[in-house]
């Protein structure tokens, strides 16, 4: 029977290497679109040279030329690569802050089940049909499902806050943006809470900054009706920041729960 220690160590694992395979996959996405125009250009000249030896051409043949090298699975991104990367990020940061809404609250049942006594101190009514129906390890087992159900809709920052005087982790909510440094005991709640009001910027308001935004990331040099930036460096910088403080969650978790 696997311990709670594999279990977390796994978890974490998981964590960091889908998160690292978000990164790689924007850097391959990026140089897929600069292959495709190079090969595009290639092609369409290549056509229009054999056009151009072959007699006059007119504006038909042009149609044709640029129908045959889109039949050939090539296509002219017409100056949209950009705005094709920026909808690509969008997308990513959106999957990486899931992946580490799965590890918080994967890690929270991992722990709760084998400590369930940790949520003594929850308050929660049981219905009677549920002591009737159920067992007390089924009871035990939805009252940490509801638990962690009910936690998810708070901000991240009180969530980690929550985790962290639950199990003792000992975590150190700090300000100040440190090096790429894993395994540590330093969360950038600040940075933490801008990744994920991106996220969530992003998926009610089409990336716009509004004025729930600015109050949520007081530090922010965004202003309302900005457009949020999601450049490469900066999709970078948030994958590998997820990372870190997986790392932080995880390891403070290894050593109360080893």
């Amino acid at each position: 029977m696997r311990t709670l220690s594999q279990n977390l160590d796994e978890l974490f694992l998981d964590t960091v290497l889908e998160l690292t395979e978000l990164s790689s996959f924007k850097t391959s996405t990026e140089a897929g679109y600069e292959l495709m125009e190079k090969k595009y250009k290639e092609r369409y000249q290549a056509l229009l040279d054999n056009l151009s030896n072959s007699g006059k051409r007119t504006f038909l043949d042009l149609i044709r030329i640029k129908l045959s090298v889109t039949q050939d699975g090539l296509h002219n991104l017409e100056g949209k690569k950009e705005q094709f990367i920026y909808r690509i990020n969008k997308s990513l940061i959106i999957h990486a802050c899931s992946v580490f809404d799965y590890f918080l609250n994967q890690t929270l049942f991992l722990i709760l089940s084998n400590n369930p006594q940790l949520l003594s101190n929850e308050k929660r009514t049981i219905q009677y049909h549920e002591l009737v129906k159920y067992s007390k390890e089924e009871l035990i087992q939805s009252t940490i499902e509801r638990f962690i159900h009910e936690l998810s809709y708070k901000s991240i920052s009180e969530r980690i806050r929550q985790m962290n005087s639950m199990f003792n982790l000992e975590l150190d909510f700090t300000e100040i943006q440190q090096p790429d440094i894993f395994f540590s005991s330093n969360i950038n709640l600040i940075e933490l809470t801008e990744i994920f009001s991106i996220r969530n910027i992003i998926i009610h308001n089409q990336g716009i900054v509004n004025k729930l935004f600015v109050d949520n990331n007081t530090s922010s040099k965004y202003k309302v009706g900005d457009q949020i930036n999601l450049d490469s460096d900066r999709i970078e910088k948030y994958t590998l920041g997820l990372s870190k403080y997986a790392s932080s969650i995880s390891r403070q978790t290894m050593m109360n729960f080893h």
